[in-house]
């Protein structure tokens, strides 16, 4: 009879160590399992950051390559010509004949019988330099407008090139 009840709560002892073992391990694999999901989400929270912040620049260098086509081919004309050089510029961009980046479209070079062509002359140029600072600063704010707001001029819907006005493209560039 002794033995009966030794072996009971031998049993007994056993099976309750046994369920606690399994609760502790079980408590183990919960916490292991929950720092790497909290490891995971803060990889995923840390990429993002990190894409954001990527596309900020990615925005802030286009927005300068507008700025500078807009100062360096239209300084000195109002604010609808440069919105104009601004539009014709993300026209290039979205119509699939040009590169798909505002940097792309303005540094866009052709070589034509083995001569270098820029799509923008001042991009073929050296040793330019921003001689009115408060029209840079217009420039740079026509192309956020342009770019960040969506402002077009709608008699410009879809132009991809641009001229002044005292050259004749048919005569001239023949």
């Amino acid at each position: 009879m002794l033995n009966r009840h030794f072996v009971r709560r031998f049993l007994v002892a056993t099976i309750l160590l046994s369920v606690f073992a399994a609760g502790i391990n079980t408590l183990y694999h919960t916490q292991a399992e929950a720092r790497q999901l909290q490891q995971q989400e803060s990889q995923r929270i840390a990429e993002q950051r990190h894409q954001k912040k990527l596309a900020e620049v990615r925005l802030n260098r286009e927005i300068t390559c507008l700025a500078r086509n807009i100062y360096f081919e239209s300084a000195s004309e109002p604010v609808k010509g440069k919105i104009a050089v601004a539009q014709v510029t993300m026209n290039r961009v979205h119509s699939g004949e040009f590169p798909a980046s505002v940097c792309g479209v303005v540094h866009q070079k052709t070589n034509y019988e083995g001569v270098t062509v820029c799509q923008f002359s001042w991009v073929c140029e050296r040793n330019l330099k921003i001689r009115a600072p408060h029209l840079c600063d217009e420039s740079l704010r026509v192309a956020r407008r342009v770019m960040l707001d969506g402002v077009r001029l709608p008699e410009l819907r879809g132009a991809k090139y641009f001229h002044a006005t005292y050259v004749h493209p048919y005569r001239d560039w023949e």
